[in-house]
């Protein structure tokens, strides 16, 4: 099972400044603030908690999506490499 910071690495290759996560019961989803009203843009990566594998949005919603449990913020320490804060 990823960790949540694993799973943060792996997004970073894909999305750097991410500011956001949502954590559900298998993945995390992060994603950029600035970018929740926008149309187009990056969207989210989507990191499966049992395999690390990212997956589409669409995909995750149709197929693996869970309850969510907790939404928060990225902070600077995360950026450092210390763990989220909840929220």
């Amino acid at each position: 099972m990823l960790t949540y910071e694993q799973a943060y690495e792996i997004a970073l290759r894909q999305m750097p400044n991410i500011d956001a996560c949502a954590e559900y019961e298998n993945a995390y989803m992060f994603k950029r603030k600035a970018e929740n009203h926008s149309i187009g843009g990056h969207g989210f990566i989507i990191i499966m908690k049992d395999s690390g594998k990212t997956v589409p949005q669409t995909e995750f919603f149709e197929k693996y999506a869970t309850d969510l449990i907790r939404e928060f913020d990225v902070t600077a320490e995360d950026r450092k490499g210390k763990k989220a804060r909840k929220k």
